[in-house]
């Protein structure tokens, strides 16, 4: 997207100039749009800042959080109980202890 910008849209709000030349500004990241991160063609991509960028993931994904440490989303509720923080593949703690000692509390 970047060298695109570059070559095609050089005065675009999302580049700056640095002493490299044209760069993207350090706020702004690039979005897939169909969500496949090697789909880099220029009708998929668009430039948000970071804060529009999680909103539009927090809008189609509510229960998800970004992980930063990891740079992936991961679900944040439990989808069998609905809440509990997500610590399991699939489930939370007491979803998994509960399934685990086959629904019986210890």
């Amino acid at each position: 997207m970047e060298e695109w910008l570059v070559k095609n849209k050089p005065d675009s709000k999302f580049l700056e100039k640095t002493s490299d030349g044209l760069r993207l500004k350090q706020n702004i990241l690039v979005h897939h749009k169909n969500e496949i991160k090697d789909d880099n063609r220029i009708c998929n991509l668009e430039c948000l800042t970071a804060k529009l960028h999680s909103a539009v993931h927090l809008e189609k994904y509510p229960f998800m959080t970004y992980n930063k440490k990891q740079q992936m989303w991961h679900r944040s509720i439990c989808p069998i109980c609905g809440g509990g923080k997500y610590k399991y593949a699939d489930k939370c703690k007491k979803c998994h202890m509960k399934l685990l000692n086959g629904g019986k509390k210890r």
